[in-house]
């Protein structure tokens, strides 16, 4: 199941972090070492308010390469060590959806999102960079993984990117009521079974 788009103001969050540069074919697998090794450090420190993880993409490279961190959400900002680094999610606005279902469709998912915003006229906090593309701030947070379920149609998951300038923007308050033309700018983007 996928939410329509909505219009949320986020507070600065702190977080915990593991940053690397990698291939998209490799995400899944170096998520897995990351977050073990995220949630080893947080045992270690005694951190009792680390909540759900996230990968945040710093940029995409035009040969498909991504600037990825690795993070669990905290309730206050907390000191890293080694590889872990702290950090603070920037304020501002943000378009978000959730997709409840398999991770290996998020990638459809952002697509609809982004389809969405071009639709719409909204527009992303990015900057052009000779790479490829820096995002101010684009993140999936798994509220519920395989950590808390082992139905994979089950997962939780929230997609949200920062939009560059809001007040020019005002039809996006309510996503809803954008009509029937904004629903189906994502009949042309398969979701699979």
């Amino acid at each position: 199941m996928l939410t329509l788009p909505a219009k949320v103001r986020r507070k600065k969050q702190p977080y915990l972090y593991i940053r690397s540069r990698l291939s998209r074919r490799n995400l899944a697998k170096q998520a897995i070492l990351f977050y073990g090794e995220l949630r080893d450090f947080i045992a270690a420190r005694g951190i009792t308010d680390a909540g759900p993880g996230f990968m945040r993409y710093m940029a995409v490279d035009r040969n498909g390469g991504l600037d990825m961190e690795f993070g669990y959400l905290t309730e206050r900002l907390h000191s890293g060590g080694g590889p872990v680094r702290a950090g603070m999610l920037p304020s501002g606005t943000f378009m978000s959806m959730e997709w409840t279902g398999p991770f290996e469709k998020l990638r459809e998912v952002n697509a609809m999102l982004n389809g969405w915003a071009d639709h719409n006229g909204v527009e992303w906090d990015t900057a052009e960079t000779t790479d490829g593309v820096g995002y101010g701030c684009r993140i999936e947070i798994y509220h519920v993984t395989p950590r808390h379920v082992s139905n994979p149609e089950q997962f939780r998951t929230e997609v949200a990117i920062m939009v560059r300038a809001v007040a020019e923007h005002p039809a996006v308050d309510d996503p809803a009521q954008l009509g029937a033309g904004s629903a189906s700018s994502f009949s042309h983007l398969p979701m699979g079974n």
